[in-house]
């Protein structure tokens, strides 16, 4: 899984981290443990870009909130584009898991995995 890892594009990587945002905050509450997984799934991705890693997050994080809550599908679809193949597509669904899964998983969370496992399809 690392190898795939490290093989992401910049805006797959990207991507992958907005649907991290956004699936960490299906719940309404972001807890302890589920920011110490994203931290570390975050830190562990490739990183290319002119921006800064911490400011893409703190500015993607505000911008994904309103993003998600008047477009959410079309948001998970765009996201989700970035992954074409279901090799892809796995890697996407395994770390997404491992973050909002870090304190449990709430039946809402659940059904941001469900939409973001149709949309890879």
């Amino acid at each position: 899984m690392n190898a795939q890892l490290n093989s992401l594009t910049q805006d797959q990587v990207e991507a992958l981290v907005r649907l991290l945002l956004a699936g960490r905050r299906q719940d309404g509450v972001v807890s302890a443990e589920e920011n110490a997984t994203f931290d570390k799934q975050v830190a562990a991705l490739p990183w290319n870009s002119k921006t800064d890693r911490r400011f893409f997050v703190v500015t993607e994080a505000a911008r994904i909130r309103n993003t998600v809550a008047l477009h959410r599908a079309s948001f998970i679809a765009e996201q989700c584009a970035h992954f074409p193949t279901p090799a892809l597509g796995a890697v996407v669904l395994d770390v997404l898991q491992r973050v909002i899964g870090a304190d449990g998983t709430a039946a809402e969370e659940n059904a941001f995995l469900a939409e973001v496992q149709n949309a890879l399809k």
